[in-house]
C-alpha cells in the first residue's frame, strides 16, 4: 500500500498566536478604530468587509506592546463595516 506523509514544523503545532479585534468605535467624521491585541511583534494584516463575502486588506503591520490601533478612513463609505485579522509569519 502506499503512504503519505505531511511534515508540519513542530513550531507551527505548539505556537499560537492569538490576535483579537475590538468592537469598533467611530468618531464624528466616520472614520472607524479597531484595537488589535496580541503578542508583542506579531506581525497581522487587518481586513475590512461590508458584505461579509468581500474582504479587502486595510492595513499590514506589527504589534507593538500588546496592541495597536488601526484608523480605517473608509469606514463612513459603508453601512456596515466588519473587520477581521490574520495573523502572518515573522520575517526572517
Amino acid at each position: 500500500p502506499l503512504r503519505f506523509y505531511r511534515f508540519v514544523p513542530l513550531d507551527a503545532l505548539f505556537s499560537v498566536s492569538r490576535l483579537q479585534v475590538s468592537i469598533p468605535t467611530l468618531d464624528q467624521s466616520g472614520n472607524s478604530t479597531v484595537r488589535v491585541a496580541g503578542p508583542a511583534g506579531q506581525p497581522f494584516r487587518v481586513r475590512a468587509s461590508a458584505d461579509l463575502a468581500t474582504w479587502l486588506d486595510i492595513f499590514t503591520g506589527l504589534v507593538i506592546g500588546d496592541s495597536v490601533d488601526v484608523l480605517d478612513t473608509e469606514a463612513g463609505n459603508y453601512p456596515a463595516r466588519f473587520y477581521q485579522t490574520v495573523p502572518l509569519p515573522p520575517a526572517p
